[in-house]
């Protein structure tokens, strides 16, 4: 598949297309809204947002992490709440 790479006025920034190469071991993942509530604890997340002085995190986004198949048992620590 060919993708379209956006538009960028950094200097530094790679813009175009980009051919992917991909097969049935490729792992495609859709990603939706989906409501707060969903969460549960040990669910993989990114989050992104703001650091505010008491070290907490103001999340402008989470992205849900798909399931892994074959993944060690356990959870990684929590670094906030």
């Amino acid at each position: 598949m060919t993708i379209q790479l956006p538009t960028s006025t950094s200097t530094s920034a790679t813009v175009g297309t980009k051919i992917v190469l991909f097969d049935t071991t490729t792992q495609v993942t859709e990603m939706k809204t989906v409501d707060a509530s969903t969460l549960t604890v040990g669910q993989g997340v990114v989050v992104s947002g703001t650091t505010n002085s008491d070290g907490s995190l103001t999340a402008t986004s989470i992205q849900v992490r798909p399931a892994r198949t074959g993944a060690p048992t356990g959870t990684a620590p929590a670094t906030g709440q």
